[in-house]
């Protein structure tokens, strides 16, 4: 486990984190890296200045997010489409039933 030697160290300084400690703290710095990405693309006319290495993984974090996120709401639109296919269906056979209701009763009275 990749994160096990980081949870040790952790452990052993008495540190403790939670998860919801790490999704703010990820927060706060893609907002500050976002916000400087957008300062610098307006001031350079979209030149691309060097960033550190930890700026370098947090825009890789960001843009898995990013993807993440847009992945999300394409499965989520899928679902959607077909609940409503799903209801279309059903009304239509529920349709067809009560036809064929209707034109057996007039055939017995």
């Amino acid at each position: 486990m990749p994160g096990k030697g980081l949870h040790q160290l952790l452990m052993s300084k008495k540190v403790t984190v939670s998860a919801r400690s790490v999704r703010d703290r990820f927060n706060i710095l893609a907002k500050t890296l976002r916000a400087k990405l957008s300062k610098q693309e307006r001031k350079s006319g979209g030149g691309d200045k060097e960033l550190t290495d930890v700026e370098n993984l947090l825009e890789e974090l960001l843009e898995l997010s990013d993807e993440a996120d847009k992945s999300a709401d394409d499965q989520s639109e899928a679902r959607k489409e077909a609940a409503e296919n799903e209801r279309k269906q059903a009304l239509e056979m529920r349709d067809r039933a009560l036809e064929r209701f209707g034109e057996t009763r007039k055939i017995i009275e």
